[in-house]
């Protein structure tokens, strides 16, 4: 097994190149490695397991990423996918659809955070009946927004 650890260490692959290569050939996926040396070793025995003995066919950087929740998408090395959906023009960023078109019902009068932070201004931001569009456009947080729906001191209508 030293000389397959070898060859993985002198071929300078990265802890994230070397978990690619673990997980093509085993059972158990993991994500990352804590070391470069608990990789090479945990590779290099999952390698001996499969008797893989040439490491030329091991490039990394094609490997598909086949635990990607998007389908016929590739991985390459510069983390760059093909194949990525296009924004539209003129959208602007993140999971809008949610509260799109809609209006803020505060459920509760009280600001229910606390003092001073991003929450607080956030909520002092929504007013009763406000479009959520104008919302974001006087700087209100989405993420906020929707703490305060998912903890019931907002309702959007």
């Amino acid at each position: 097994m030293k000389h397959i650890i070898k060859a993985l260490a002198d071929a300078n692959y990265t802890n994230v190149e070397l978990a690619e290569i673990h997980n093509k050939y085993s059972d158990v996926k993991v994500k990352k490695f804590e070391t470069k040396m608990i990789a090479l070793n945990r590779t290099a025995a999952i390698l001996e397991k499969n008797n893989i003995t040439n490491f030329s066919n091991l490039n990394a950087k094609e490997i598909k990423m086949q635990d990607s929740k998007k389908e016929n998408v590739v991985k390459t090395a510069d983390n760059k996918s093909i194949n990525k959906p296009k924004r539209i023009k003129g959208s602007l960023p993140g999971p809008l659809s949610e509260f799109k078109g809609k209006r803020i019902h505060k459920l509760t009068e009280i600001n229910p955070r606390r003092a001073g932070t991003c929450g607080w201004h956030s909520w002092n931001i929504a007013k009763e009946g406000m479009l959520f569009e104008d919302y974001q456009e006087a700087k209100g947080r989405v993420v906020d927004l929707r703490w305060d729906v998912n903890h019931d001191f907002v309702e959007m209508i």
